[in-house]
């Protein structure tokens, strides 16, 4: 082509020697990195390449072998070889056993395995009820024909969902993986039976939280069983931290906006971090959660040995993640605060040496030192534990049953001392994080690319092929040897872009463990989808908190002295008349349920009047309960008109602190809606 530069407008010559430039450099830097790489390559060890290769497809064809015909991985060995086994599907193992398989095709590109790993994915497909639940057994013929059944440990009718012990969850993300391989619209479908299921009609709409089983029966609000009701199965109607309840409902509503981008999936989700507030039991320094809540968010019992008290291990496992994810979604400061608070707790308690654990006088008696935390803890952090349904003071050793004198610490039974549930290596890998680079050191790990270019591609096989000549001895573990093949693979290009690529870190319990996003064996259920980042979603704009600060108040003042607010602060009526309006503009006329935020720590119960649009006052007794830091949420049902409506809060001689109000359908509009743009949220700059 023939440029007359005489006829170029000024400087034009310039940008086209520029553009040159890059289109002459960009490949040579290509050609560069290319070159580094094939140097890498020579360095790589094939003989332990053989050797881990071998280890890995050995231990995957033996499975095969040995109940292929089934096609189902059970945990545990199983001897097999009738025409049809009994399968329980507790804890959710099957899945991820699938899962390992899937992920053998994405390492070898062997067809066996993708066949190995749909037979799972078929006969939860079988399994599936009508209605999207899967069940807690089944009856699985050779050949691989599935049938549900009732199972042996929860007996739930068919049709039941249970959702806590990973029943559901891993069953819908291998719909999800399966789909993603195969592209068969049979998986996907499957997968999002159970999501409309759950979203429809088992999350509360108030919390945002999960039940551990849902049967579709109606109780009243403040009853969480009913005659005939097995406590041993769980709450069926309340909110449960237990074993993935409430963990895995969310995170299924997160793939389901994910995988539709629609934003309905998250409406109720979004009130899930206040929920943390509202159970949290905690007095004084004190923070933690019990496992199981009523629909008003008070503790009950569930199973014989889950009471009404804290349970140390429902922060690293649920509450401590859900905080995280909270912060950065929201940027809201009372998330970090709980977090570290939360982990400070946690530290000040453990046996032997946290400065806060109790030396008991039966200490003496035991064979061994008490390590780690106590079973429970009351609200004051007295240590504690439960059985029958009864709880029991650690520092009263007279008021035991003759059962659990009998238990000891050499014994190895209750009371006791573990760290086997409560582990907060991964908490406190975050809270480094976050304390040396604040909200943006966390935000930042959640960022990434789900669809690389072929120039980070190129990168990302570098990477690798370093990782193999860093590894200078033959690996010990299965795991690892998989890793060394997986990253051998991938620096020679043998494994796929599609497979490799994968964005930010997903929605993995970190405050237990650590897992980098290069490993193969990284969680799974986050690789089931292209996802860039898991956390970009509009949660905050759903919240729909209308800030009791950001209302018309009278007699009133805003507060910040308390823990646990939303927003700037929270409004304390004085001792004289105060009320507290906002003005919300409905789409349309009906009754709603509104949630009014709460906190009374002045021992005596304090009424107010809720007046609407200027009806007549309708009285609302707040109990006292001696802790201004414990939230609580009310619902009330609240009639509104098409347009503008008033809702007002009235008090006589003062009333409780009133952090915020909300409805659980996330339609209205106000000016005291706090509510922070998703652009800023994910903007470091906004900071």
């Amino acid at each position: 082509m023939k440029i007359d530069i005489l006829r170029t407008q000024k400087g034009r010559p310039r940008s086209l020697t520029i553009i040159f430039s890059f289109v002459l450099v960009l490949p040579a830097a290509c050609f560069s990195r290319q070159e580094a790489l094939d140097a890498l390559l020579a360095k790589i060890d094939n003989g332990m390449y053989a050797q881990c290769e071998k280890a890995v497809r050995e231990s995957l064809d033996k499975l095969i072998e040995k109940y292929g015909v089934y096609g189902v991985y059970p945990p545990k060995d199983r001897d097999w070889t009738a025409d049809s086994v009994k399968v329980d599907l507790e804890e959710g193992h099957l899945p991820p056993a699938a899962a390992r398989f899937l992920r053998a095709y994405e390492t070898f590109g062997d067809e066996a395995y993708l066949q190995a790993g749909l037979k799972t994915a078929d006969f939860f497909y079988q399994i599936q009820h009508e209605n999207g639940s899967f069940p807690t057994a089944a009856i699985l013929e050779r050949g691989g024909k599935a049938t549900a059944i009732v199972g042996r440990k929860h007996k739930h009718p068919l049709g039941v969902a249970r959702i806590e012990d990973a029943h559901q969850y891993p069953a819908f993300c291998l719909m999800l993986y399966a789909y993603k391989l195969t592209g068969q619209e049979k998986y996907l479908n499957s997968a999002k039976k159970w999501g409309n299921l759950f979203f429809e009609k088992i999350q509360y709409h108030d919390w945002g939280c999960s039940p551990d089983y849902w049967d579709g029966k109606t109780r009243p609000v403040g009853e969480a069983y009913v005659k005939g009701d097995d406590w041993d199965w769980g709450v069926p109607n309340g909110g449960s931290y237990s074993d993935h309840a409430t963990y895995d409902g969310f995170m299924t509503t997160m793939a389901m906006y994910h995988l539709t981008k629609d934003p309905k999936y998250l409406k109720y989700s979004s009130k899930l971090g206040q929920w943390v507030l509202l159970t949290h039991q905690g007095e004084g320094a004190t923070r933690g959660w019990a496992d199981n809540y009523n629909r008003l968010n008070e503790p009950v019992q569930a199973r014989h040995h889950e009471g009404w008290n804290i349970e140390p291990r429902t922060a690293n496992r649920f509450t401590l993640p859900m905080m995280m994810w909270f912060y950065v979604m929201t940027g809201e400061e009372r998330y970090r605060v709980l977090y570290e608070e939360t982990i400070a707790w946690l530290r000040s308690m453990e046996h032997p040496n946290g400065p806060g654990a109790p030396k008991h006088a039966w200490f003496a008696e035991a064979s061994i030192t008490p390590v780690g935390w106590s079973s429970e803890y009351l609200p004051d952090g007295t240590e504690a534990w439960t059985t029958g349904y009864k709880s029991y003071r650690y520092d009263q050793p007279s008021t035991w049953p003759r059962e659990l004198k009998d238990l000891g610490i050499a014994k190895g039974g209750h009371p006791g001392h573990t760290t086997v549930k409560v582990q907060l290596s991964g908490a406190e890998k975050m809270l480094a994080i976050l304390q040396s680079e604040g909200l943006a050191g966390w935000r930042n790990l959640f960022r990434g690319h789900a669809h690389w270019t072929s120039a980070q591609f190129l990168d990302k096989r570098i990477e690798a092929a370093r990782r193999c000549i860093n590894t200078t001895a033959v690996p010990k573990s299965l795991d690892r040897k998989w890793q060394f093949v997986w990253d051998a693979r991938l620096a020679n290009g043998k494994v796929s872009l599609k497979s490799a690529a994968h964005g930010g870190h997903g929605l993995l319990k970190w405050t237990e463990s650590f897992t980098d996003l290069w490993d193969v064996h990284y969680d799974w259920t986050s690789r089931v989808m292209a996802v860039d980042n898991w956390l970009d979603v509009p949660i905050p704009a759903l919240q729909g908190f209308m800030e009791a600060e950001k209302a018309d108040f009278k007699g009133a003042q805003i507060r910040q002295e308390n823990w646990g607010y939303s927003g700037t602060g929270y409004v304390q009526p004085g001792a004289g008349a105060a009320s507290i309006s906002w003005q919300v503009n409905s789409p349309q006329t009906g009754s709603f349920k509104m949630v009014i935020v709460w906190a009374n720590g002045s021992g005596a119960d304090k009424p107010m009047d809720l007046i609407v649009n200027g009806s007549a006052p309708q009285k609302r007794t707040f109990p006292g309960s001696g802790n201004w830091n414990k939230w609580n949420g009310r619902v009330v049902e609240v009639a509104m008109k098409t347009g503008e409506n008033v809702i007002t809060l009235r008090s006589k001689a003062g009333g409780p602190h009133i952090d915020f109000i909300y409805f659980t359908e996330p339609i209205f509009r106000s000016k005291s809606i706090n509510s922070i743009p998703l652009s800023w949220v994910l903007d470091d700059q906004g900071e």
